[in-house]
């Protein structure tokens, strides 16, 4: 593969944006901006204040379906990406009879976002613990050094989270999706079927 690039560092930095931009599945794709999105003005300046207040912590909105819950969760994607400094990281669920809509390809397609937007290895103790795990650790790993390279937390996008199939009997909050450490937030849309939530 021929790069433009002039040095190894800028060939390097041309692979990590292009694997940033490609998807590890269907789960990491965002549709483009609408430009006719209108409204919503106070939902944006609520979740930007929560954003500069909290740190590790899950904000989740919930609503009918057709209510606007994915337009809204989208262009504030957007939004955010218009922020300097503001860290962002975004998965949308796709829809229910999209085979790879699991919390288990959820899971992994989180852990192998950070994993290239931060160029982290994988430690050789790690590989034979479960997905779950794996991104347990990495979020914590990475956490300090979000904090100190920038000036807020990630935010880990999530839509349409009751779409997401679980294995029987386990939540995707705080269950396959972990406790976060103070360089993440989470932000997810989901219908009114919590069962993703609680038991």
């Amino acid at each position: 593969q021929v790069l433009p690039a002039a040095t190894v560092t800028e060939a390097i930095t041309i692979l990590v944006r292009r694997a940033e931009r490609s998807p590890v599945s269907s789960i990491g794709q965002i549709e483009p901006r609408d430009p006719d999105f209108v409204g919503r003005t106070g939902l944006f300046a609520f979740v930007e204040d929560w954003l500069a207040s909290h740190r590790g912590e899950y904000l989740v909105f919930v609503d009918d379906m057709g209510r606007g819950k994915t337009a809204f969760m989208r262009e504030l994607v957007y939004r955010r990406r218009a922020v300097r400094g503001a860290g962002r990281i975004c998965h949308f669920a796709p829809p229910e009879n999209d085979p790879t809509a699991t919390a288990r390809e959820l899971v992994i397609s989180i852990y192998s976002r950070l994993r290239r937007r931060y160029a982290a290895g994988e430690p050789a103790d790690w590989r034979n613990d479960s997905e779950e795990v794996k991104l347990t650790k990495l979020l914590h790993k990475l956490s300090n050094r979000i904090l100190n390279d920038q000036p807020r937390p990630e935010t880990i996008f999530i839509d349409a989270a009751d779409q997401v199939r679980s294995e029987p009997g386990k939540l995707l909050l705080l269950g396959a999706l972990p406790k976060l450490p103070p360089g993440f937030n989470g932000i997810i849309s989901t219908r009114q079927n919590l069962a993703w939530l609680s038991r």
